[in-house]
């Protein structure tokens, strides 16, 4: 059914049906209101619409359900226009949905998924919720991923104002940067540690000690940052940050940054590696960007930070060495070691971390980049970054419930995996064994080697991608925690591997030491 045909169903005089959707993904193609049902393709061959104002009932599958609910609206010209595009946009996507039957997805309870129809203050609600538990949990076993649907979300009149905390990443599910647009901030703050005989971030209590030394383990991809100033009660120890013109990351380590684009206010610079607020700044230590737009850039007192393949407008300072290759706009480093400047013009080998998005058919995909030699700059500035697609169908989408068996079960049928947010006791080796699988994990996941395991074995194998995935040594000694081919005196039945070409991984944290370290 073509755009004008269905625009003539919904046109009548000055009124168009407007149609809200509360439930896309999973949902079946048949429909049915008052008895009488029809079908998507009902649509598609051009039958008029012609039921009243209500609700209707989709019969989904795996539990999902949705409604669809009809309005009268009084629309013409340009919004009638405006409505049947995007009522024609909803059905086209249900239409291919119907068609190829993807099947339902469940990234888990870890997973919360925005689109651009809920209110900024839901979406707010969520973020403060979830920072909550997590600004202190260092150690915690709390993991999560906070996943933005293309489109635009908060505006100048109510800016989103999210903070991340440990185990949080933030993603947009477009195909490029751009398809998903914050207007407000995504913030990393100072974490403060009191005297023991004193509320938390009592801020008056001068032993109060407030840096970014300890913020690990948290990231934000794929996206694009408006920045709006906001507010906050001016009780919350965080109203400082808030209101402040410039976005805050202040961060140390196995952190990440990458493919985001900080437009910022005027001439304010856009990005600050710490914490501006308290005043008593305090130290941060280590962090990296890739294949980003942050704009200007203020370090400060951040120690040390690796930039890779951005584009930045220009950087302030350093303290103990600043590292950048194939970055445009970086400072001079000619004059190394005053200031500590390292450049290199471009990155001899570099290929960018595999994302998830959501294709224009509304459904998930997994972009994989490919490999470049000598490069500068970013991958998406004109248009897509370059690499395969892979469909959510050909990945197993496993949970922290799920048993190892059956992860290595998918994995040797050829399915990729896809690791969703949570801690995996891994009592033997995950085993990665065929070429050019990829392995994503989401929201840190973690593997927690259980009596001594290796929790993840590689084959020596050319095109294998494992990425956003953290490695826990456990209470028990293991002689790895990731094993890349075959060792001489490895015994390991599950372990049969030939010697060829291995490969490596993005955001891949290995970590040792008692809790208390």
């Amino acid at each position: 059914m073509s755009l004008s045909q269905f625009r003539g169903h919904l046109s009548c005089a000055s009124t168009v049906m407007a149609f809200l959707l509360t439930l896309a993904i999973g949902v079946a193609p048949a429909f049915a209101q008052s008895g009488t049902e029809r079908t998507l393709g009902d649509f598609q061959d051009g039958i008029p619409i012609g039921f009243p104002e209500g609700s209707f009932a989709f019969a989904g599958d795996a539990g999902h359900d949705a409604t669809l609910t009809l309005e009268a609206a009084d629309r013409s010209g340009a919004a009638a226009d405006h409505m049947a595009v995007q009522v024609a946009y909803d059905f086209r996507r249900f239409g291919s949905s119907a068609r190829h039957r993807q099947p339902a997805l469940d990234f888990g309870p870890n997973v919360t998924i925005f689109d651009p129809s809920m209110p900024t203050a839901d979406i707010q609600l969520k973020f403060d919720e979830i920072w909550e538990r997590q600004r202190d949990a260092e150690m915690g076993s709390g993991r999560h991923s906070f996943l933005f649907m293309p489109g635009e979300y908060g505006s100048a009149e109510e800016p989103l104002l999210g903070k991340v905390g440990y185990y949080t990443e933030v993603t947009g599910l477009g195909a490029s940067p751009g398809d998903v647009q914050i207007n407000g901030k995504i913030e990393a703050y100072n974490r403060c540690f009191d005297a023991p005989d004193r509320p938390n971030y009592d801020l008056s209590n001068p032993d109060v000690q407030c840096f970014a030394l300890n913020n690990f383990w948290r990231g934000m991809s794929n996206l694009t940052i408006n920045v709006v100033a906001g507010s906050a009660d001016p009780a919350e120890w965080y109203a400082c940050q808030a209101g402040l013109p410039f976005n805050t990351w202040a961060v140390s380590q196995a952190v990440s940054l990458r493919r985001v684009h900080i437009n910022g206010i005027d001439d304010i610079p856009e990005l600050f590696l710490f914490d501006a607020c308290l005043q008593r700044p305090g130290f941060a230590s280590g962090g990296f960007i890739a294949d980003s737009r942050p704009g200007g850039v203020i370090n400060g007192p951040q120690q040390q930070w690796l930039t890779r393949n951005s584009d930045i407008e220009f950087w302030s300072n350093a303290v103990w060495n600043q590292v950048f290759t194939g970055v445009v706009g970086a400072p001079d480093g000619s004059t190394f070691p005053d200031p500590p400047y390292t450049v290199l013009e471009t990155t001899p080998l570099s290929r960018e971390k595999p994302y998830l998005f959501v294709d224009e058919d509304g459904d998930f995909q997994v972009r994989v980049p490919s490999a470049h030699v000598d490069t500068r700059g970013i991958t998406w500035a004109d248009g897509m970054t370059p690499g395969r697609t892979i469909p959510i169908s050909d990945f197993y989408v496993a949970g922290p419930s799920d048993s190892i068996r059956q992860i290595n079960r998918q994995l040797a049928r050829g399915k990729h995996l896809i690791l969703t947010p949570g801690v995996y006791d891994v009592a033997r080796s995950i085993s990665v064994k065929r070429s050019d699988t990829v392995v994503l994990g989401m929201g840190l996941a973690t593997l927690l080697a259980v009596d001594g395991a290796i929790p993840l074995k590689i084959a020596d194998r050319p095109g294998i991608i494992i990425a956003g995935v953290t490695v826990d040594a456990g209470t028990v000694e293991s002689p790895v925690l990731l094993q890349v081919g075959r060792r001489d005196d490895d015994d390991d039945d599950d372990d049969d591997d030939d010697d060829d070409d291995g490969r490596g991984g993005e955001d891949d944290d290995d970590r040792y030491g008692d809790d208390d370290d």
